[in-house]
């Protein structure tokens, strides 16, 4: 049994493609002839282009207290791509246009971003220029859509730069209305307080207060004092008494008796003289009688002293409860009045300091989107950029004759074998 390879040579294959060559020819020109004539019969396109700016330019702001503000407007290629081809900034581009103009995947398809200039790497900051194009049959359709694309996205793109300062600023805006509210909540506070501020007037009654309790601590001194010489003579006077009792009609004894002077009383001593001398030695009863009496006068001056000694200490004791009511309450507005300016004094600085940033965060606010905008709207094409006829046609005609010589080398290997059999002679079978 044996096997048999056949080999093909560049002549057999040189052959096959000069037998099929006119094949090759007619069908790369009908190819070439079809689709010169249909790009010549089809709609020409044209394309727009609109120029972006995505300037990162830092913004800073230093407030008082310390208050700083930095917003850092910057977005990379990659994000700007995604946002760009979003379906939401897309349904926003055509929004913006006549209905029916463009659809979402007429954009996607037809819609292209270029980076014109920008970092080479995401580390780097620097400004970022894209283009914005759209193709279409219509030169004016092709312009506004462009425009509405890029102007759809550049806002996108500075709102989602903002939002920080968008919460810093609805946070300032919010935090100045509720200390406006408290300061003017401290205001009326402070001026229902200084109606009803009795400071001086408690003031000046401690003053008195603090003048007539050492005068009355005085009186009380001088009350005590002459209670104590009140129950000297009382003793005196009993002491007289005691001692007179043994001998009381002997005149001699009754003028010794006057004699002892100390501890009674001058009035006293001068009475019971002059009734010695008026009415003699035998009259002694009669000094017994004016002592009694004189007793009897102590002791009321006593008990009318004691008595105007507890009055004087019951009104001392009121005296210095009154000024202990009056200090409290004096240190109750001390300490209400210096609570009140304190918080006054917090809530005027933080108002002050918030009052002095809101319109700087403001004028940032309105500052900020200048840095992502168009540098340049989409002008009205005049030249079409395709379909390009003759490069059409050369394409069309080589994936012709292609497909012409691959129908040449498949009908030379399914007919060849079947010639080389009609070519070999025929061998006689011998007989048996």
């Amino acid at each position: 049994m044996s096997e048999t390879y056949d080999e093909i040579s560049l002549r057999d294959l040189y052959l096959i493609i000069k037998r099929g060559f006119p094949l090759i020819l007619v069908v790369a020109v009908l190819a070439a002839a079809g689709a010169l004539l249909f790009v010549t019969l089809r709609t020409q396109r044209y394309q727009a282009e609109t120029t972006v700016l995505i300037n990162p330019t830092p913004v800073r702001v230093q407030g008082t207290r310390n208050l700083a503000l930095e917003q850092g407007n910057s977005v990379s290629w990659e994000t700007y791509q995604t946002i760009a081809f979003s379906r939401s900034v897309i349904e926003d581009a055509l929004s913006r246009l006549e209905p029916g103009t463009a659809t979402v995947d007429m954009l996607r398809g037809s819609g292209e971003l270029t980076r014109l200039a920008g970092p080479q790497n995401a580390s780097q900051i620097a400004p970022l220029t894209i283009s914005h194009a759209f193709t279409h049959a219509d030169p004016v359709v092709a312009a506004a859509t462009a425009d509405a694309w890029a102007s759809a996205t550049v806002e996108t793109v500075s709102a989602g730069l903002l939002a920080s300062l968008e919460s810093v600023r609805t946070a300032t805006a919010q935090q100045l209305e509720s200390l406006e509210q408290q300061l003017s909540s401290l205001e009326e506070r402070w001026t229902e307080f200084q109606s009803r501020d009795e400071s001086e007037l408690v003031g000046s009654r401690l003053t008195g207060l603090a003048e007539r309790v050492p005068f009355n601590e005085a009186i009380l001194e001088e009350a005590e004092r002459a209670i104590a010489t009140a129950q000297g003579e009382r003793e005196a006077l009993a002491a007289v008494e005691t001692r007179s009792a043994g001998n009381v009609a002997d005149p001699g004894t009754a003028a010794a008796l006057l004699e002892d002077r100390e501890g009674l009383p001058p009035d006293t001593l001068s009475t019971l003289t002059a009734l010695l001398g008026e009415s003699g030695a035998g009259n002694s009863d009669l000094v017994s009688l004016v002592r009694e009496v004189e007793l009897q006068r102590l002791t009321a001056e006593q008990a009318g002293l004691i008595a105007m000694r507890d009055a004087t200490e019951i009104q001392l004791e009121e005296l210095r409860e009154q000024a202990q009511v009056l200090r409290e309450r004096q240190a109750g507005m001390v300490l209400e009045r210096d609570r009140l300016r304190r918080q006054l004094e917090v809530a005027n600085s933080a108002h002050a300091d918030l009052a002095e940033l809101e319109p700087i965060i403001e004028y940032i606010y309105e500052l900020a989107p200048t840095n992502s905008r168009i540098l340049s709207n989409a002008s009205l094409p005049s030249d079409s950029v395709g379909p390009r006829g003759l490069l059409v046609a050369v394409l069309a005609g080589l994936v012709g004759g292609m497909l012409a010589l691959l129908y040449v080398f498949l009908r030379a290997a399914v007919s060849e074998p079947d010639e080389q059999l009609a070519r070999e002679p025929v061998q006689a079978t011998p007989a048996h």
